[in-house]
């Protein structure tokens, strides 16, 4: 089956609000349709229906909210060594070692580093792990593990997107 713009369209409209997706959404064979998928997704991305927060990956906005405000995201991570094995030693960084006294010196899954840092609230936190790790991955751990919990806080918000 062919891709075009309609199909597109009509996927978008009944996706989930704030959840991350990539292109796999679109489409069962991915490498002949990229190029279609990521015309439109741009498009898509100028109207503010959607946002892209990393190569293929985005999530929808819920209606209403738009800003004519651009905000540009981070995505020039300081560690990339940890985003690359997806783990990383809780003693790394001084800053949130307090965070993780019971487990200091083995590595775990950065996705849980990362949850755990989120889950205290601290604002001081946030611009740490977005320089460390950048938008993209604290963006999709927040949505991945908090949104669903029904959080007062939101990713637009903390963004001021």
């Amino acid at each position: 089956m062919k891709i075009n713009a309609e199909i597109i369209d009509n996927k978008i409209k009944n996706l989930r609000c704030y959840k991350v997706y990539d292109y796999s959404v679109f489409s069962n064979n991915l490498e002949k349709d990229r190029d279609i998928i990521a015309v439109k997704m741009s498009r898509i991305v100028n109207k503010s229906d959607v946002v892209k927060i990393g190569k293929s990956k985005f999530y929808k906005r819920r209606k209403g909210i738009r800003n004519a405000i651009s905000h540009k995201y981070y995505n020039n991570p300081r560690d990339r060594s940890a985003l690359r094995s997806n783990s990383i030693k809780p003693n790394k960084y001084l800053v949130f070692k307090d965070l993780f006294w019971s487990n200091r010196n083995v590595s775990i899954p950065l996705d849980r580093y990362i949850a755990r840092i989120l889950s205290e609230d601290v604002v001081g936190y946030m611009e740490y792990v977005r320089l460390i790790f950048g938008d993209r991955k604290v963006i999709e751990v927040y949505l991945e593990n908090f949104y669903p919990s029904n959080r007062k806080i939101h990713v637009e918000k903390v963004l001021n997107v």
